[in-house]
């Protein structure tokens, strides 16, 4: 590794550690950080691409490339905040050829410290739900049982045809010029369950009819199979719909009404209760994601509600996760298997 990979690695692990306690601290990542930490990055990658390795150039654009694109798909469907992907975008910049993982000769997995990102989240959201469990605060029902398994069930399937679609589109388009090792493609389904599951996808019927649809057609075009036999690839998406499924019950929050603050996002059930108030300001009706943030005057509108006749003590809100540090994470433990692989 030479001194400009070094040095990369270096401001990689600053910038993603303060973006991290930043986001943590504040829940905003300051764009004048991600400015300079991208202008940086440039600079490196020409000094290193253009006269030191010119040889890792395509290697380097193309992982770069599918990871920005990861993290922009993330944020366009409101799944990231700016700054997580803008984070993802500086680091896929920053972090050096030369640590590549590389597995049966195909050098494209930066994707994976993607994967590994939600990966991360997963882990904080089981912890969550288990200690919910333990401390009495959640409980079983044989309507909520019954109830998660129809919901599991719709999800599996849903995902399963995404992931077939992906794995012709690979077929299709990708694989006649560049090949993706099966970590990597994985890494990728992960995050693209991972999205459509934290945009309610998952369960959408019409959704699910259009994937099955173009997943026959192209297959009967290309004569192959949707998904090879391989029973991993049905445990990765079962384990990935199971992941989901819980992360989905921890999205929630109950807070006193007279707590609301902006940037708060409620949830799509609590903006329905405000149909019939006469209070100005109050926001419309949720879409449970970024979009609907609570500006200053939507959170005082709220507040007011709570002390209205026709208002209530709580709220629910959608729980806000700090992605950042996973981002941060993901790049690190990327780089420690490549320790490991190499």
């Amino acid at each position: 590794m030479n001194v400009i990979a070094i040095i990369s690695l270096v401001v990689l692990a600053v910038v993603g550690a303060s973006a991290s306690i930043s986001d943590i601290r504040t829940e905003r990542i300051p764009n004048g950080m991600m400015l300079a930490a991208f202008l940086v990055a440039i600079v490196l990658d020409v000094i290193q691409y253009i006269f030191l390795q010119s040889d890792s150039l395509i290697v380097f654009s193309l992982n770069a490339s599918v990871s920005c694109v990861i993290a922009l798909l993330l944020f366009f469907t409101h799944t990231w905040a700016g700054g997580d992907c803008k984070l993802c975008c500086v680091l896929s910049l920053l972090y050096p050829a030369q640590s590549y993982i590389v597995i049966n000769g195909a050098p494209l997995t930066l994707p994976i410290a993607v994967g590994l990102a939600f990966v991360l989240g997963s882990v904080l959201a089981l912890y969550r739900f288990a200690s919910e469990l333990l401390h009495g605060s959640r409980a079983f029902t044989a309507e909520s049982v019954r109830s998660a398994i129809v919901s599991f069930a719709q999800s599996y399937a849903c995902a399963l045809a995404c992931v077939s679609a992906l794995h012709l589109l690979n077929e299709w388009l990708i694989k006649p010029f560049f090949q993706i090792d099966f970590v990597a493609f994985a890494a990728i389904c992960f995050c693209c369950i991972w999205a459509l599951s934290r945009k309610g996808l998952l369960k959408n019927w019409k959704l699910l009819i259009c994937l099955v649809i173009f997943d026959i057609l192209a297959a009967a075009l290309l004569q192959m199979m949707p998904l090879p036999a391989s029973p991993s690839r049905y445990l990765l998406i079962f384990v990935v719909v199971a992941l989901s499924t819980i992360v989905s019950q921890q999205n929630y929050q109950t807070i006193p009404t007279s707590e609301v603050r902006k940037g708060m996002i409620l949830t799509m059930a609590t903006t329905i209760t405000f149909a019939k108030s006469r209070i100005k300001g109050l926001p419309g009706l949720s879409t449970e994601d970024l979009r609907s943030r609570l500006s200053d005057e939507e959170a005082s509108s709220v507040r007011r509600w709570g002390e209205s006749a026709k208002g209530a003590e709580t709220v629910q809100i959608v729980r806000k996760m700090p992605f950042a540090i996973f981002v941060f994470l993901g790049f690190i433990m990327y780089f420690a298997l490549w320790g490991v692989c190499k």
